[in-house]
Formats: structure tokens, sequence, C-alpha cells
């Protein structure tokens, strides 16, 4: 192997880690990011979890570690543990705001809309949702929080015009440019899987139940179904 390849293995605590060439490391960790973020799309919450903790623990910039934050929210929310989850908005938050980046407030938002909606309080959803939703002058971010807008409306209210309107952006968002910062793809696919279906095929209250397996369990759940 050449030497100046890149090697992952296992640090202390078994942690991933991804050792690079001296001189390199301070690309360390926007790589973990990026994988953290590409394993969240491919459904390994599991493995994205543990690369966003090695991209916060290394990190040395303020608004990467917040992105990571934000990533890592919405992991951990689909692996059920909403309290990391809604911690780890606040820690964002808190990031951004000592870093003055108001850019980043839309990305929380988005992430507490979803963060709302699993935790069965679709009030709080409707509020961060509109909230997320104002301008920001950045194309990804503001596709994340039309999204989430777009996803509170056809939880919270199921008519046809709000659950097509969602399937719609869906759709778009698949066939559009790929913005690989956005966190919320695997929610997106999950939920519009799921708006997709006539009501008598999904009588279950959750995406999934407990015991079947797949790439974002049911404790990922973001609302009840509608009656």
């Amino acid at each position: 192997m050449s030497r100046h390849a890149a090697s992952r293995g296992r640090g202390p605590g078994g942690r991933l880690s991804v050792e690079l060439p001296r001189g390199h490391r301070l690309y360390v960790p926007f790589t973990l990011l990026a994988l953290a973020r590409l394993r969240a799309r491919q459904g390994d919450d599991t493995l994205a979890d543990r690369l966003y903790d090695e991209a916060i623990a290394c990190g040395f910039n303020p608004w990467l570690s917040a992105d990571a934050m934000v990533g890592q929210a919405a992991v951990a929310r689909r692996l059920g543990d909403l309290t990391r989850a809604r911690a780890l908005l606040d820690r964002a938050e808190d990031h951004y705001r000592a870093a003055d980046l108001p850019a980043g407030q839309p990305l929380v938002l988005a992430g507490l809309a979803w963060w709302a909606l699993a935790a069965g309080c679709p009030a709080d959803a409707t509020v961060f949702a509109a909230q997320a939703a104002s301008p920001s002058g950045d194309p990804a971010t503001q596709l994340l929080a039309n999204t989430a807008v777009a996803a509170v409306k056809a939880i919270n209210d199921p008519t046809p015009p709000n659950i097509n309107a969602f399937l719609a952006l869906a759709q778009q968002r698949a066939s559009g440019p790929a913005y690989l910062s956005l966190t919320d793809e695997p929610d997106v696919a999950a939920l519009a899987a799921r708006l997709a279906r006539p009501p008598s095929a999904s009588p279950q209250r959750h995406l999934r139940s407990p015991e079947q397996p797949g790439d974002h369990e049911a404790n990922a759940r973001l609302a009840p179904q509608p009656p």
C-alpha cells in the first residue's frame, strides 16, 4: 500500500477511526462527516452514529461540528433515542449561535420538526417546520426546510392534497440535484413509501413493526398512522 493511502480501523473504546498521512489530518473531520452521511443514506444508522461521534470528537471547526450534530440527531431519532436526538439538536443550535452562523438555524429547526413528529408532538412540529421555512438563500437548506413543512402537513392533516404535495416533493428530490448534506433522505423515503400505500394496505401504527429488521427500524416512528 502506498504511504499516502488512508487506513481505517478501530481505536480505543471500539471507535471507528480514519488515519490519514501527516499533513492531511485536517481533512479527517470532513472525511468522517461525509462517511457518516453516506452510511445514513444507505440505511446503516448504527455505523453512521459512530462516524458522527468521531467527526464531532476530532472536529476543530464549530460549523462542521454543528453540522455533524444535526446529522447525528437524525440518526439517534431513527434509532429510537429521542432524548439524545433533542440534546444533539440543542447542542448544534448553541454551536451555530456561538460561531455566529445563523444559516445553521433552519437545519436545527427542520431537525426539530422531524423530532417532534417522532415524539408525538404535532403542534410543535408545525411550529418548528414553519420557522425552518424562512428563506435561507441556500438551495439545500431550503429544500430541507420545505420538505419538513410538507411532511408535517402530510402527517398532521393527511388530506389527499397534502399527501400528494409531499409525494410530489419526494419525487422531485429523487430526480433532481443530489445534495449530499441533506440529513432527512431516509425519513423522506420511508414516509413517501408509507403514504403511497392504500390505507387498507398499511394498518400498522408505525413504519415497521419492532420485530422486523430493516434499514430504519420502527422506533424511527414519525407519528401515528391516520385513521
